[in-house]
């Protein structure tokens, strides 16, 4: 339409004079009809064509292009060359709310918005002269509705160049600006959806260059906004990765699904972070250019999956630990037993009594072995009392000289004003024996050896450092030796049960796991200091109490119980350590009753329930009736009996308040027959507690 007007338009001169004659009649006659302006402006070319084509009917052509002017959908305007509205097709007074005769002679200025910027009016203008000026304006209707239109304009001339007039056609864009704003507002929201996201989400092109990368991408891998066309996949996954991620970018623009991956890649950090991601082609017309993808920072998640892993397998080694310690504590405990008894019957001087103290200690250290499984399944009881550390390491101080050999130089070194703790004794000597022997072996020609105490203030940094619950005052133990030292892979690596660079034959690896859980299980900690070929320093930090009160009372609880006589009733289904036990007491002095499992001692209750003073029996009992059952029925008859119990199952040792509710003693297995005696004498000198 606006190629085919201009050249219709275009003829000869006659079109400038009688534009000028429009504007005359406009301005001293009444406006000219639409129907009117045309006839005057094609009657003289109503015959021939925009080429010079002769129509039969000359009326014909010009309502025909009246016709399509006044019902074109766009705003049509032409203006003479002082802008002054010529025609206005219906398009245009629909849109301004005009009559014709109010715009013909009018300036175009008068449906132009105010808000228009001059420079914009001074381009149209510009532009148009050019040859063709197109943009946007914002105009004006009759009732003040303003509103954004899309707008092209060119000039009419003659056959000799002149210009006729200006025609401009237009459109209303205020839906389409409308439409353009919410696109706008939906696209500023998924881009700050992909900025701002947690995950990172990326795209690369086919030859696996970075075309985009969201925030969290730049952040962790420390490539800038404006550079990730430059980056390569290979810059940013770690070299064992790299053939894996071409791989999959492979598969991927082949058109494969692939399912969920992992991979490792390197951070602005220099750190390794594992990323799982999900990844997808990019198709335009059914043509895979690229591919985009998501992926998430999974480093966190997959390190506490392998400490629930250990968790587990702990648990299951304690679970493993707890059952086997109740039959091997009763196998040590017969072993113990017979060993005591036979070497109270020998002399001094008697060969075979070496070999005796060898079973002994034997013994000893399978007993010292589950224990150690104990404690750091967390399956241990601790017996904590007030301690003196400096005294405690002091009262060691002999022995560990012998421990250590003559080519090592052995030092213990008190601290000043170091306090008390609150620890179980013999735990901590644990401790000390156990780093003293790794010292020993860290040092294979010699060395000196430091078992220093001292005090030290965690704040809630270092406490979170050394894994202890709580910052505060803590008194340390620390043990330093002049070997060979560890690397940080040993370092990291050296808490860990069974872990040993001792080599096979060496040693278990449970040295160093035992001694963390016995400090965590007091509420402390242990931290290592190490270099190859520096030496080690292992510090314990146990929390520090002030006031040594609960020495005395605690020493004066444990003293020796001189032996009293008295009726026992002593119940345990392992026939050996029965026997052995039921010996022993004997000879002490005492009368004993055995039973086999708690239906048996509730005949002998029954039976001679009265003569009975003291009942002992192990807790983990064949039947349906335990051994702390045993003893509340036992005592349904004799409320004053006095109890004392014993396992080697731990999940079943009863705790302190336990214990004092029931009115009752505890002895552990394996025990010794010297240990045995002492405990049955405590309990039946033990005031009751009950009526």
């Amino acid at each position: 339409m606006m190629r085919l007007f201009p050249k219709l338009v275009a003829v000869r001169g006659g079109l400038w004079s009688m534009a000028t004659g429009l504007r005359r009649s406009s301005a001293h006659a009444q406006p000219l009809t639409r129907g009117h302006w045309f006839r005057r402006l094609f009657g003289a070319a109503a015959r021939r064509g925009p080429l010079g084509v002769q129509f039969p009917q000359p009326g014909g052509r010009v309502d025909l292009l009246a016709h399509a002017l006044q019902t074109a959908s766009d705003c049509i305007t032409i203006t003479d060359t002082s802008d002054r509205i010529l025609y206005v097709n219906e398009a245009f007074l629909r849109t301004y709310e005009y009559e014709e005769h109010e715009l013909i002679g009018q300036h175009i200025s008068m449906v132009r918005s105010p808000d228009n910027r001059p420079e914009v009016l001074d381009g149209i203008l510009e532009g148009t002269k050019q040859g063709v000026w197109r943009g946007v304006v914002r105009n004006r209707s009759k009732s003040g509705r303003e509103f954004p239109i899309s707008l092209a304009t060119s000039l009419v001339r003659d056959e000799q160049g002149r210009v006729l007039a200006a025609v401009g056609v237009a459109r209303d864009r205020t839906n389409e600006e409308a439409a353009e704003s919410a696109l706008r507002a939906s696209e500023e929201k998924y881009r700050q959806l992909v900025e701002n996201a947690n995950d990172i989400i990326f795209t690369v092109d086919r030859e696996g260059y970075c075309l985009s990368m969201n925030r969290a991408g730049q952040d962790l891998s420390g490539f800038a906004a404006e550079t990730p066309r430059g980056v390569h996949l290979a810059q940013i996954v770690v070299p064992e990765h790299a053939e894996m991620a071409l791989d999959r970018l492979r598969q991927v623009l082949e058109g494969e699904r692939i399912p969920r991956f992992e991979l490792d890649i390197k951070s602005r950090l220099g750190t390794r972070v594992t990323l799982e991601l999900d990844v997808h082609p990019i198709r335009v017309d059914a043509a895979i250019v690229g591919a985009q993808g998501i992926a998430r920072d999974v480093t966190a998640r997959n390190e506490l999956e392998a400490q629930l892993r250990q968790a587990q397998k702990m648990e299951a080694l304690g679970h493993l630990a707890s059952g086997v310690a109740h039959d091997f504590n009763n196998i040590v405990t017969v072993l113990i037993g017979f060993a005591d008894l036979a070497l109270h019957q020998l002399d001094e001087g008697n060969p075979v009594r070496a070999d005796l103290e060898e079973i002994h200690r034997a013994a000893g250290s399978a007993a010292s072995l589950t224990q150690q499984l104990l404690i750091f399944s967390r399956k241990s009881v601790a017996r904590p009392r007030v301690l003196d550390l400096n005294e405690l390491a002091s009262g060691l101080d002999k022995m560990l000289r012998r421990l250590v050999g003559e080519d090592v130089e052995f030092i213990v070194r008190p601290g000043p004003d170091v306090g008390f703790v609150r620890a179980d004794p013999g735990l901590i000597e644990q401790v000390i024996m156990n780093l003293v022997v790794n010292a020993r072996d860290a040092m294979p020609t010699g060395g000196t050896l430091t078992v220093q105490t001292g005090t030290a203030t965690l704040d809630s940094h270092l406490a979170c450092a050394h894994q202890i619950p709580n910052p505060g005052e803590f008194a340390t133990l620390a043990v330093t030796d002049t070997g060979i030292g560890m690397t940080p892979d040993v370092q990291a690596q050296i808490f860990q049960p069974f872990f040993t660079t001792k080599g096979p034959t060496g040693g278990t690896g449970l040295g160093l796991a035992t001694v963390q859980r016995i400090a965590q299980q007091a509420g402390g900690g242990i931290a290592i200091e190490s270099a190859p070929g520096h030496g080690t320093t292992f510090t314990v930090y146990l929390p520090r109490i002030e006031s040594g009160v609960e020495t005395a009372r605690s020493e004066e609880s444990a003293a020796p119980v001189d032996r009293v006589s008295g009726t026992i009733l002593f119940v345990e289904d392992d026939q050996h350590v029965r026997t052995v036990a039921a010996r022993a007491l004997r000879e002490g002095g005492y009368s004993v009753l055995t039973a086999r499992h708690s239906e048996e001692a509730l005949a002998i209750a029954d039976e001679c329930g009265e003569f009975v003073d003291l009942l002992v029996t192990d807790i983990v009992m064949p039947g349906i009736i335990n051994g702390r059952a045993l003893a509340r029925l036992i005592r349904r008859s004799r409320p004053g009996l006095k109890v004392l119990f014993t396992s080697g199952y731990l999940d079943d040792t009863p705790g302190l308040q336990d214990l004092q509710a029931e009115d009752a003693g505890f002895l552990p297995k394996p025990y010794t027959l010297e240990s045995l005696a002492s405990e049955v004498a405590q309990a039946l000198s033990r005031a009751p507690e009950r009526p």
